[in-house]
């Protein structure tokens, strides 16, 4: 058995949000669409991020 690859596991579909994006729409967008993470793009930075979800 092979070891599983990014596209085996990676999710095609993934919600995008700009630095300046509300708070309150960031999170309503994560429990409307009941997804753990987003990801930022600041584009006039050229940078993303991963913003996963508080497990605290």
């Amino acid at each position: 058995m092979r070891e599983p690859s990014v596209a085996d596991v990676m999710n095609p579909h993934a919600i995008t949000v700009v630095p300046g994006t509300p708070f309150k729409e960031l999170v309503g967008t994560m429990i409307a669409r009941d997804i753990d993470a987003l990801v930022v793009i600041d584009r006039q930075a050229g940078r993303w991020a991963w913003s996963p979800k508080s497990t605290s």
